[in-house]
C-alpha cells in the first residue's frame, strides 16, 4: 500500500471513529440522565450521603466516559476535511516538482484555453436552455 491508499484507509477509520463517537454520545447521555434520576431517587430513601449512594459513582464513570468522547468528537476531522487536507498536500507537492515549474507556461496557456472552452460551452448550454423564473402563484 502506498501513503495515499494508506491516508484513504485511515480517513475511513476516522469517520467510522466520528459514528462510534455520536452513537456513544447518545447512549451514554441518556444512560446519565436515568442514573441521576435513579440516584437521585434512592438518595431520598435510602442514603444519607452521596457517597453511599453507589449510583452516584456510576454516574461520575459515565460522565468521565463521555468527556473522552466529546474530547474525541472535537478533535477528529470529518471526512471532507481530511480530503481537503490530502488535495492540498498534493497540491503543494505538485507545484513544488521542477518538471512543473518548467512547464508551467505552457501548463498556464492551456489552462486559460481549457476555461475559455468551458466558458463558451456553458454560454450555448444556457443560450439553448434558458432559464426561466418562476412564477408567483
Amino acid at each position: 500500500m502506498n501513503s495515499a491508499s494508506q491516508f484513504l484507509y485511515l480517513v475511513q477509520i476516522l469517520s467510522n471513529l466520528g459514528i462510534i463517537t455520536i452513537i456513544a454520545l447518545l447512549i451514554g447521555g441518556c444512560s446519565l440522565i436515568f442514573t441521576l434520576v435513579f440516584a437521585a431517587m434512592e438518595q431520598d430513601f435510602k442514603y444519607s450521603t452521596f457517597d453511599e449512594n453507589p449510583l452516584w459513582g456510576v454516574s461520575q464513570n459515565i460522565g468521565i466516559v463521555l468527556s473522552i468522547f466529546v474530547v474525541i468528537g472535537l478533535f477528529v476531522p470529518s471526512k471532507e476535511t481530511m480530503y481537503l487536507i490530502a488535495a492540498s498536500q498534493i497540491g503543494e507537492q505538485i507545484i513544488q516538482l521542477e518538471e512543473v515549474q518548467a512547464i508551467g507556461g505552457e501548463a498556464g496557456g492551456l489552462a486559460k484555453d481549457t476555461i475559455e472552452l468551458l466558458r463558451q460551452q456553458i454560454s450555448e448550454q444556457l443560450a439553448e436552455k434558458p432559464v426561466e423564473a418562476p412564477k408567483p402563484d
